[in-house]
């Protein structure tokens, strides 16, 4: 018998026709529905230009959760991140012996939550690293301020930040070198 088969057994002898009618509408709109998804699978293909926004596109179609999608880049600790920079900065912790997680979501007593870049776990303490990479666009510096007032207002003292920069990687090793010694 081949592995992949079905083998019905029939209760009834003949199939009414209300039952047959039933079965069809049903097969139709099974077929319809993989018919369009394959429309829009097709329009995937023809609508991206660059491989990671195909790749984040066929990642949502497959319902991957899309917070997800944008951790594109490996680290050295086999961790993902979202940008370059996130890069330089988990390499830079690893290197080092920090221990630390990507953007663990982190809770305030009034409910209301983040996800730092890196949780930093030093000397029995959580430290909460935010790379300012977008300061530039108004929205991302609106919203860095609401993040900033937060952290302040829940986190005092443990929020280190870093900004977008030529000399990003000396900036890191210096930040680490002197807050986590």
């Amino acid at each position: 018998m081949p592995a992949k088969c079905l083998v019905i057994k029939p209760q009834v002898s003949e199939l009414q026709e209300a039952l047959i009618s039933s079965i069809l509408n049903d097969i139709s709109q099974k077929c319809e529905f993989r018919h369009e998804r394959l429309d829009q699978f097709v329009t995937l293909l023809k609508g991206y230009s660059t491989s990671i926004q195909f790749q984040q596109e066929i990642g949502k179609y497959l319902g991957i959760d899309k917070f997800q999608l944008g951790k594109i880049h490996q680290t050295l600790s086999g961790c993902l991140v979202r940008s370059k920079s996130e890069v330089i900065i988990a390499n830079i912790l690893h290197e080092r012996n920090k221990p630390f997680v990507y953007e663990k979501t982190l809770f305030a007593t009034d409910g209301s939550f983040f996800c730092p870049d890196f949780t930093i776990f030093w000397n029995g303490k959580e430290y909460y690293w935010e790379h300012l990479g977008l300061l530039d666009y108004p929205d991302y510096r609106a919203q860095w301020e609401i993040k900033k007032a937060w952290y302040n207002k829940n986190f005092s003292g443990l929020l280190v930040t870093t900004e977008e920069s030529s000399t990003l990687s000396k900036t890191a090793e210096s930040l680490i070198a002197n807050k986590f010694a």
